[in-house]
């Protein structure tokens, strides 16, 4: 492969042109999560993801 069939994918253009809300610190939520095994943790992190990102989302949409 060479550079010459590496192209963008077709949504590359619109790419986000503010930079992202700044993340928590390290360690900011482990006690929010304390006593939780691993799955729950992440679990509980990935639904917060979706939140953040469905919020996102509607901004970008409204």
């Amino acid at each position: 492969m060479d550079s010459t069939i590496v192209r963008a994918h077709q949504h590359a253009a619109g790419a986000r042109t503010t930079p992202p809300p700044d993340l928590a610190p390290e360690g900011a939520e482990a006690a929010e999560h304390q006593g939780e095994t691993p799955w729950q943790s992440l679990f509980a992190r990935l639904v917060e993801v979706v939140h953040e990102v469905r919020t996102w989302a509607a901004r970008v949409v409204g």
